[in-house]
Protein backbone atom coordinates (compact mmCIF):
# COMPACT_ATOMS: atom_id res chain seq x y z
CA UNK A 1 0.00 0.00 0.00
CA UNK A 2 1.20 3.42 -1.09
CA UNK A 3 2.77 5.80 1.99
CA UNK A 4 -0.08 8.30 2.66
CA UNK A 5 2.59 11.03 2.27
CA UNK A 6 -0.30 13.64 3.34
CA UNK A 7 0.10 13.13 6.79
CA UNK A 8 3.75 11.34 7.17
CA UNK A 9 5.18 13.77 9.88
CA UNK A 10 9.03 13.94 8.24
CA UNK A 11 7.30 14.98 4.52
CA UNK A 12 5.32 18.05 6.65
CA UNK A 13 8.29 18.99 8.51
CA UNK A 14 10.73 19.03 5.37
CA UNK A 15 7.72 21.04 3.62
CA UNK A 16 7.57 23.31 6.74
CA UNK A 17 11.90 23.99 6.28
CA UNK A 18 10.77 24.49 2.58
CA UNK A 19 8.19 27.23 3.06
CA UNK A 20 10.20 28.88 5.85
CA UNK A 21 13.73 28.64 2.99
CA UNK A 22 11.55 30.45 0.58
CA UNK A 23 10.36 33.34 2.73
CA UNK A 24 13.74 33.82 3.53
CA UNK A 25 14.98 33.87 0.22
CA UNK A 26 12.18 36.19 -0.77
CA UNK A 27 13.34 38.46 1.81
CA UNK A 28 16.84 38.47 0.28
CA UNK A 29 14.90 38.96 -3.30
CA UNK A 30 13.47 42.05 -2.41
CA UNK A 31 16.60 43.68 -0.80
CA UNK A 32 18.42 42.40 -3.95
CA UNK A 33 15.58 44.61 -6.12
CA UNK A 34 16.16 47.69 -3.58
CA UNK A 35 20.04 47.79 -4.27
CA UNK A 36 19.19 47.25 -8.25
CA UNK A 37 17.11 50.40 -8.11
CA UNK A 38 19.32 52.30 -6.69
CA UNK A 39 21.83 51.34 -8.69
CA UNK A 40 19.59 52.23 -11.62
CA UNK A 41 19.84 55.84 -10.54
CA UNK A 42 23.22 55.82 -11.84
CA UNK A 43 22.56 54.59 -15.21
CA UNK A 44 20.63 51.44 -16.65
CA UNK A 45 23.31 49.76 -18.28
CA UNK A 46 25.27 49.66 -14.98
CA UNK A 47 22.44 47.44 -13.71
CA UNK A 48 22.72 44.46 -16.36
CA UNK A 49 24.98 42.26 -14.49
CA UNK A 50 23.05 42.44 -11.64
CA UNK A 51 19.75 41.46 -13.68
CA UNK A 52 21.70 38.24 -15.00
CA UNK A 53 22.21 37.26 -11.55
CA UNK A 54 18.82 37.52 -10.68
CA UNK A 55 17.55 35.75 -13.22
CA UNK A 56 19.91 32.87 -12.24
CA UNK A 57 18.36 32.86 -9.27
CA UNK A 58 15.37 32.44 -10.80
CA UNK A 59 15.89 30.00 -12.26
CA UNK A 60 16.65 28.12 -9.15
CA UNK A 61 13.94 28.98 -7.57
CA UNK A 62 11.64 27.48 -10.22
CA UNK A 63 14.27 24.54 -10.16
CA UNK A 64 13.67 23.96 -6.29
CA UNK A 65 10.17 24.18 -6.37
CA UNK A 66 10.55 21.39 -8.79
CA UNK A 67 12.60 19.55 -6.24
CA UNK A 68 10.20 19.95 -3.74
CA UNK A 69 7.00 18.40 -5.84
CA UNK A 70 9.26 15.51 -6.41
CA UNK A 71 9.90 14.98 -2.81
CA UNK A 72 13.61 15.86 -3.04
CA UNK A 73 14.32 18.08 0.19
CA UNK A 74 17.95 17.98 -0.22
CA UNK A 75 17.83 18.83 -3.77
CA UNK A 76 15.60 21.59 -3.24
CA UNK A 77 17.63 23.03 -0.17
CA UNK A 78 20.37 22.64 -2.51
CA UNK A 79 18.89 24.93 -5.66
CA UNK A 80 17.75 27.63 -2.65
CA UNK A 81 21.57 28.03 -1.61
CA UNK A 82 22.32 28.49 -5.40
CA UNK A 83 19.90 31.00 -5.43
CA UNK A 84 20.62 32.70 -2.37
CA UNK A 85 24.35 32.85 -3.35
CA UNK A 86 23.33 34.30 -7.32
CA UNK A 87 21.08 37.28 -5.38
CA UNK A 88 24.09 38.12 -3.08
CA UNK A 89 26.10 38.37 -6.33
CA UNK A 90 23.66 40.07 -7.69
CA UNK A 91 23.51 42.75 -4.92
CA UNK A 92 27.54 43.16 -4.81
CA UNK A 93 27.47 43.33 -8.65
CA UNK A 94 25.66 46.87 -7.64
CA UNK A 95 28.40 48.42 -5.85
CA UNK A 96 31.34 47.18 -8.07
CA UNK A 97 29.39 48.49 -11.35
CA UNK A 98 28.24 51.77 -9.54
CA UNK A 99 32.08 52.22 -8.32
CA UNK A 100 34.03 51.60 -11.26
CA UNK A 101 31.48 53.76 -13.53
CA UNK A 102 31.23 57.03 -11.09
CA UNK A 103 35.33 56.43 -11.18
CA UNK A 104 35.50 55.99 -14.53
CA UNK A 105 33.26 59.59 -14.78
CA UNK A 106 34.55 61.54 -12.68
CA UNK A 107 38.31 61.06 -13.92
CA UNK A 108 37.22 61.63 -17.33
CA UNK A 109 35.48 64.72 -16.13
CA UNK A 110 38.82 66.26 -14.32
CA UNK A 111 41.40 65.20 -16.97
CA UNK A 112 38.43 67.46 -19.70
CA UNK A 113 37.77 70.22 -17.20
CA UNK A 114 41.36 70.01 -15.82
CA UNK A 115 41.86 68.79 -12.12
CA UNK A 116 43.10 72.40 -11.60
CA UNK A 117 39.67 73.87 -12.44
CA UNK A 118 37.93 70.90 -10.89
CA UNK A 119 39.14 71.73 -7.59
CA UNK A 120 38.67 75.78 -7.75
CA UNK A 121 35.42 75.21 -9.04
CA UNK A 122 33.90 72.41 -7.63
CA UNK A 123 33.92 72.52 -3.93
CA UNK A 124 32.77 68.93 -2.85
CA UNK A 125 35.96 67.36 -5.44
CA UNK A 126 37.80 65.91 -2.45
CA UNK A 127 34.76 64.51 -0.64
CA UNK A 128 33.78 62.70 -4.25
CA UNK A 129 37.48 61.84 -5.15
CA UNK A 130 37.49 60.49 -1.04
CA UNK A 131 34.84 59.08 -1.12
CA UNK A 132 35.62 56.18 -3.87
CA UNK A 133 38.79 55.45 -2.79
CA UNK A 134 37.16 54.59 0.72
CA UNK A 135 34.27 52.65 -1.18
CA UNK A 136 36.92 50.87 -3.44
CA UNK A 137 39.54 49.90 -0.55
CA UNK A 138 36.61 48.25 0.95
CA UNK A 139 35.62 46.51 -1.90
CA UNK A 140 38.76 45.83 -2.62
CA UNK A 141 39.31 44.47 1.40
CA UNK A 142 35.96 41.87 1.12
CA UNK A 143 38.32 40.15 -2.03
CA UNK A 144 40.37 38.74 1.14
CA UNK A 145 37.86 38.42 3.79
CA UNK A 146 35.73 36.09 2.54
CA UNK A 147 33.83 35.82 5.95
CA UNK A 148 32.80 39.40 6.11
CA UNK A 149 32.42 40.01 2.62
CA UNK A 150 28.63 40.34 2.57
CA UNK A 151 28.79 42.24 5.56
CA UNK A 152 31.52 44.90 3.98
CA UNK A 153 29.04 45.36 0.80
CA UNK A 154 26.21 45.87 3.46
CA UNK A 155 28.19 48.72 5.06
CA UNK A 156 29.09 50.16 1.88
CA UNK A 157 25.29 50.14 0.73
CA UNK A 158 24.20 51.37 3.77
CA UNK A 159 27.00 53.96 4.76
CA UNK A 160 28.42 55.49 1.41
CA UNK A 161 26.25 54.74 -1.53
CA UNK A 162 23.36 57.37 -0.53
CA UNK A 163 26.30 59.88 -0.21
CA UNK A 164 28.17 58.99 -3.37
CA UNK A 165 24.44 59.32 -5.58
CA UNK A 166 24.39 62.87 -4.21
CA UNK A 167 28.19 63.95 -5.05
CA UNK A 168 27.64 62.25 -8.74
CA UNK A 169 24.85 64.56 -9.01
CA UNK A 170 26.31 67.84 -7.54
CA UNK A 171 29.30 66.71 -9.90
CA UNK A 172 27.04 66.77 -12.65
CA UNK A 173 24.76 69.89 -11.77
CA UNK A 174 28.05 71.82 -11.73
CA UNK A 175 29.53 71.36 -14.67
CA UNK A 176 27.48 74.21 -16.29
CA UNK A 177 28.51 76.72 -14.16
CA UNK A 178 32.61 75.02 -13.87
CA UNK A 179 33.14 75.76 -17.82
CA UNK A 180 31.35 79.47 -17.42
CA UNK A 181 33.87 79.92 -15.04
CA UNK A 182 36.64 78.94 -16.93
CA UNK A 183 35.32 80.90 -20.22
CA UNK A 184 35.30 83.46 -18.08
CA UNK A 185 38.74 83.17 -16.56
CA UNK A 186 40.26 82.40 -20.43
CA UNK A 187 38.29 85.71 -21.52
CA UNK A 188 39.87 87.11 -18.24
CA UNK A 189 43.08 85.94 -19.45
CA UNK A 190 42.77 86.82 -23.16
CA UNK A 191 41.87 90.55 -21.84
CA UNK A 192 44.83 90.90 -19.37
CA UNK A 193 47.48 89.22 -22.43
CA UNK A 194 45.91 92.38 -24.90
CA UNK A 195 46.47 94.89 -22.19
CA UNK A 196 49.75 93.61 -21.41
CA UNK A 197 50.70 94.00 -25.40
CA UNK A 198 49.15 97.71 -25.86
CA UNK A 199 50.82 98.64 -22.14
CA UNK A 200 53.91 97.15 -24.00
CA UNK A 201 53.42 98.43 -27.74
CA UNK A 202 52.89 102.63 -25.88
CA UNK A 203 55.74 102.16 -23.68
CA UNK A 204 58.29 100.82 -26.80
CA UNK A 205 56.45 103.58 -28.99
CA UNK A 206 57.47 106.30 -26.10
CA UNK A 207 60.80 105.13 -25.79
CA UNK A 208 61.55 105.05 -29.41
CA UNK A 209 59.64 108.91 -29.44
CA UNK A 210 62.27 110.09 -26.55
CA UNK A 211 65.35 108.77 -28.32
CA UNK A 212 64.74 110.51 -32.21
CA UNK A 213 63.69 113.59 -30.00
CA UNK A 214 67.16 112.95 -28.68
CA UNK A 215 68.61 112.34 -31.90
CA UNK A 216 66.79 115.44 -33.11
CA UNK A 217 67.89 117.84 -30.50
CA UNK A 218 71.46 116.75 -31.51
CA UNK A 219 71.32 117.41 -34.69
CA UNK A 220 70.06 120.83 -34.56
CA UNK A 221 72.68 121.38 -31.69
CA UNK A 222 75.43 120.65 -33.60
CA UNK A 223 73.79 121.36 -36.95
Amino acid sequence: MPENTATDPRRSSSHSEFIAQVADLCGEWNTTEEWIKRGEHFGNAIILPSINELRYAGRRLVDAFAAAQRGDAKGAERHLLVASEDLMKARHDVVDAVVYYVSQEANRIRKTVGAGYLQKYFTQYGDLFGLLKTMAQKTTQSRGDRTRRNEIYESVMRENFSVLHELYNALEASLPAIEQNIEAEDRKTEGDKRKYILNLGLRIASVIVAIVAVIITAILAFG
